[in-house]
């Protein structure tokens, strides 16, 4: 089995500055934009961390089971969305009028979608979780079906 603690913890990091992001909306802008750019490197290094999967999907996308294509249409969603996200945020910053609306919207619809991916992959957490407590337990490798 591939080493997935570089994901586990990636995707836990984009979940608290997501959340982060959320918190500091209303208040400290400064916070806000430096949250909302960590949660966008975290966000990168997730794509990064899963492009093979991405890679191989879209190669046999016609192929796979209905859950696995709205994994993939999720995801692919999901990083436009992040990205347009960005895009309003720095536009923001440098003051075109009218944007900010369009990236609170943005970012509202991203974390709608993000819930959407999280409850699409929750098999997999919980599966990584389970190895790992057994790990724990006796120091052994066990598998999900263990």
């Amino acid at each position: 089995m591939k080493n997935k603690i570089p994901k586990i913890i990636t995707d836990i990091l984009m979940l608290a500055t997501q959340i982060a992001t959320l918190a500091t909306m209303r208040g400290n802008m400064v916070a806000h934009t430096v949250v909302g750019f960590s949660f966008l490197f975290f966000m990168i290094v997730h794509t990064c961390l899963n492009r093979k999967w991405l890679k191989g999907i879209t190669k046999r996308f016609l192929k796979v089971k209905p859950k696995i294509k709205a994994q993939y249409i999720i995801s692919v969603l999901l990083t436009a969305l992040w990205l347009a996200v960005a895009i309003t945020a720095v536009l923001a910053l440098v003051g075109l009028h009218g944007v900010r609306r369009m990236h609170g919207i943005l970012g509202a619809v991203s974390s709608v979608f993000t819930l959407v991916h999280i409850i699409l992959h929750h098999k997999r957490i919980v599966a990584f979780f389970k190895r790992k407590q057994g790990q724990k337990e006796d120091g052994a490798q066990h598998t999900v079906a263990e």
